[in-house]
């Protein structure tokens, strides 16, 4: 029985080891939604714009050279005998949808401009930005719902000062996307999904120039994007990042 034990705790400091520790842990929750996060441009030159970030504090000096986080992909429509959107969730088995489902990603890490709560946002133009293609992983959750884990490693990691407070976003990225077989009514989008943790120091911000009228950060607390009851968005978005 003492050397199982023993040789269990190897293999679980060998994994360890492997996969590294992260450095930021906010795990996604399966009760709450998300925000839509993505940057789509049509072929007639249409934007579907909207950017989220969440702040994090810089621990320890090592490198960021990983980040994993968690969305689902859904489309946007307004049935006849509706008046609120009625979202329809697809994934790569839809083969009108694949195109826009295995689209890279943007991830960008911005300076904080070093006000309190609530005012906290992100800072001028971003201090790393990474096109990535991450991997893929589809996840069961309670029927009938599901999502994906992504994870990208960053080349070359991103370089932080120890106890500094950045954010970081994260966006879809699809270039010369049709949007959608409804265009005038059926719009794609990908929410990053939100974290099962309390709000850590300030709430998720938000930019679009579509839902604001300006390309000001926003936070999502005090001014939630239209058909999103004022401050209920009080946690955090999911993500890690590893050392």
């Amino acid at each position: 029985m003492k050397k199982l034990i023993l040789g269990t705790l190897a293999f679980a400091l060998a994994v360890l080891i492997l996969n590294g520790c992260p450095k930021w842990d906010q795990p996604h929750s399966w009760k709450l939604s998300g925000a839509t996060s993505q940057y789509v441009l049509d072929p007639q030159g249409r934007e579907y714009a909207a950017e989220n970030a969440d702040d994090f504090e810089c621990r320890s000096k090592k490198k960021i050279t990983r980040v994993q986080w968690w969305g689902v992909h859904c489309f946007e429509g307004k049935p006849t005998d509706k008046t609120e959107p009625v979202y329809f969730y697809h994934d790569f088995s839809n083969p009108v949808y694949y195109d826009y489902c295995r689209c890279p990603f943007i991830i960008r890490f911005y300076s904080d401009n070093g006000k309190r709560a609530p005012d906290s946002l992100p800072q001028g133009k971003p201090i790393g930005e990474y096109y990535v293609t991450p991997s893929v992983e589809r996840l069961e959750g309670p029927a009938p719902k599901f999502g994906f884990k992504y994870d990208a490693d960053l080349d070359p990691p991103f370089v932080q000062r120890e106890g500094a407070k950045y954010w970081i976003s994260i966006m879809l990225y699809c270039k010369g996307y049709k949007l959608g077989p409804l265009d005038k009514e059926h719009h794609p989008q990908w929410f990053w999904q939100f974290s099962s943790k309390d709000v850590w120091s300030d709430y998720p911000a938000q930019r679009s120039k579509r839902w604001y009228g300006d390309e000001q950060w926003h936070s999502l607390y005090l001014s939630p994007p239209p058909g999103t009851k004022p401050k209920t968005i009080n946690t955090d978005m999911a993500f890690k990042l590893w050392e």
